[in-house]
Parts: C-alpha cells; sequence; structure tokens
C-alpha cells in the first residue's frame, strides 16, 4: 500500500472517530405541538364516543333479535301445548345459552311436571311435629 493511501485511510478513520463522538442532534419538536396532542386527545374521545354508540346500536339489535327468537320459541312452544309461558320459556333458553345440555333441562322439566305441586296443608297421616 502507497504512502498517501495510508494517509488517505488515516484520515477518513479519524473523521469517523469524531462523528460518531459528536452528539447526535435530534429534530426540533414540531410547531404547535401542544395543539396537536389536544386534538390526538379530542380525536380519541370522539373515538370513543363512537364506540359508544355502536355498541349501544348493536345492543339494542341484539336485543330485538332476542326478542323475536324468544317469541318463535313462545309460538312453537304453544304449537307444541308445553304449557310453557314465555318467562319460563326465556330461563330454559337462558340455561341452555350457559352451556347446559338442553336434552338434560327438558329432562329437568318434565321430571318437575311429574311431582305434585307442595300443598299448603299438612296430610292427616303425616307425624305431627312439636
Amino acid at each position: 500500500m502507497n504512502p498517501s493511501t495510508k494517509a488517505n485511510l488515516h484520515d477518513e478513520s479519524i473523521k469517523s472517530d469524531q462523528s460518531s463522538s459528536l452528539p447526535s442532534q435530534q429534530p426540533p419538536p414540531p410547531v404547535h405541538q401542544n395543539d396537536a396532542d389536544e386534538e390526538d386527545e379530542s380525536v380519541k374521545q370522539l373515538g370513543d364516543c363512537s364506540s359508544l354508540y355502536l355498541s349501544l346500536q348493536m345492543d339494542s339489535e341484539a336485543a330485538r333479535t332476542a326478542r323475536d327468537s324468544l317469541e318463535l320459541a313462545f309460538q312453537m312452544s304453544n304449537i307444541l301445548e308445553t304449557g310453557l309461558d314465555r318467562h319460563s320459556l326465556s330461563v330454559l333458553i337462558a340455561l341452555c345459552d350457559l352451556g347446559l345440555n338442553p336434552e338434560a333441562v327438558a329432562a329437568v322439566v318434565k321430571e318437575l311436571r311429574r311431582e305434585p305441586p307442595p300443598s299448603s296443608t299438612i296430610p292427616p297421616d303425616a307425624p305431627a311435629h312439636s
């Protein structure tokens, strides 16, 4: 390697060492940074309001669908002469929605129908409690 090439390499290595020792300069903050922050917060609040509105709208649609489904199930229940009222039917549907086996729920309903209703009087052959 000739002496002038060595000198050039040496000069470049010194420049590279000097540039790495200089503190890195960050770009200045944008003008009106506070305005942008306030605008970002407003945009965030607007987004939150929009999400809430859509959620309420979907809840309203879900409620309407649930009412329609319950009405349909109640009509089928009447055709099949189950004797279930809307409230009882909605409780049974809710149990199935929670993951209970529909056949098991139906078996419980049948079993409850077999049992005589509790009477408010004590049968004459029942022992008296003192």
